[in-house]
């Protein structure tokens, strides 16, 4: 296999945010960049960060650190507010519960300008989507919840893609930047903002949050860039950026789902360690590789140890006043 040139890319910049919980999240995908050559700038939003975990991220070179965004205090709506900060030609939000596998510079960008460069749904899991999936529809997504997007964003009349983009990763032209903006203004108008998190359980159309309303313009916005028909970061095993859903989280628990990244997240946490970087807080259990079996063993159980809960929600939720 031949090796990849490892090209420092200079028009592109890397944005990211959480809040403190998320903070070994932020300094993993971090070093996953840079110990793998990628030299991009980095944009990161750390709300709520001791001094510990700043340290930690700012001892990476050209990594700029934001602890406030004026009027948002959802972490998951500061999206549009960190790729406009971008001064470069790209700008690329990556979630911060993932990790570059290698060098990924020259697959982070769309191939055209004109391109949104993210995921698509596949059909299958269009389908896990309860409140979307219309399985009757032409679609197959709920032709309410399309209707109520048209009209919010009240531009086109027919859809222009025929499914759901995951913006836990998305990279765009400057050209775009409008589009983005419309995406920032369109948050303020169709969510509650009062809501903290992904999700908003009372609104189905807005459910996920900024990734409804992402999805809402590109399906009906006029001026919006094309979804890019391949996702370049699923395309080489060996050149990923893997994310890792569901909680919680690897550094608290991991998750039955995340734990087939087990050995891939814990030697990028041993290379950390043999460079002698500084961590953001002491190193939990759960990212020592002499503790797989029993991370494994917590992860196989906790949807059997979560169960009652996950009981007693839904009966407080459908039963009580």
């Amino acid at each position: 296999m031949q090796a990849t040139e490892k090209i420092a890319i200079t028009n592109n910049t890397i944005v990211t945010a959480s809040d403190a919980n998320y903070g070994w999240g932020v300094f993993l995908l971090i070093a996953s960049a840079r110990l793998n050559s990628m030299r991009e700038p980095i944009i990161v939003y750390a709300q709520g960060y001791n001094d510990r975990q700043l340290a930690a991220i700012k001892q990476f070179d050209n990594v700029q650190v934001l602890t406030h965004i004026d009027g948002i205090d959802n972490v998951s709506l500061t999206k549009p507010d960190l790729i406009l900060a971008s001064k470069t030609e790209y700008a690329t939000w990556v979630d911060c519960d993932g990790f570059f596998t290698d060098y990924c510079s020259d697959l982070l960008t769309p191939d055209t300008p004109d391109q949104i460069h993210v995921r698509s749904r596949s059909a299958k899991e269009l389908a896990l989507l309860k409140f979307a999936y219309s399985p009757s529809a032409s679609l197959k997504i709920s032709p309410a919840l399309l209707e109520t997007w048209r009209k919010d964003v009240g531009e086109g009349n027919t859809p222009n893609i025929d499914t759901f983009v995951v913006p836990n990763f998305l990279s765009v032209n400057k050209k775009y930047f409008d589009f983005i903006r419309r995406w920032k203004s369109q948050m303020a108008i169709v969510l509650n903002q009062s809501v903290k998190g992904v999700l908003d359980e009372n609104n189905t159309a807005y459910k996920m949050m900024d990734e409804s309303v992402l999805n809402s313009l590109l399906f009906f916005m006029n001026d919006c860039p094309q979804v890019s028909k391949i996702f370049k970061l699923s395309e080489n095993p060996q050149r990923r950026y893997l994310h890792m859903p569901l909680s919680p989280k690897p550094w608290i628990r991991w998750n039955k789902y995340n734990m087939r990244y087990f050995d891939r997240y814990i030697s990028l946490v041993e290379r950390v360690l043999d460079k002698g970087l500084e961590l953001p807080a002491p190193l939990p259990y759960t990212l020592m590789r002499c503790n797989r079996t029993k991370c494994n063993i917590l992860a196989q159980a906790m949807p059997f140890i979560e169960m009652p809960k996950r009981v007693v929600k839904k009966f407080k939720n459908t039963i009580l006043p």
